[in-house]
């Protein structure tokens, strides 16, 4: 299977949700930051699938073992 490559502003948009989504399980995100969050977030479709995405990715991510990840890295 080919790997499809991110345009510039999916890829960016893509990494702001991850941003998000570290600053947002912060508990000491203020208010401002969590309104700034749902702005962002409700400002166009895409951000709201990018940030879904960003979440399945760490799930995926979090089910690595360090065999898994060392063994990638080889490739």
């Amino acid at each position: 299977m080919a790997k499809k490559k991110l345009d510039q502003d999916t890829q960016r948009i893509l990494e702001e949700a991850h941003d998000w989504l570290i600053l947002m399980e912060d508990p000491e995100a203020s208010e401002d930051e969590r309104r700034e969050f749902e702005e962002w977030l409700s400002f166009d479709d895409m951000h709201a699938n990018l940030y879904d995405r960003a979440i399945t990715m760490r799930a995926a991510m979090q089910t690595l073992e360090p065999k898994d990840i060392e063994q990638d890295l080889r490739w």
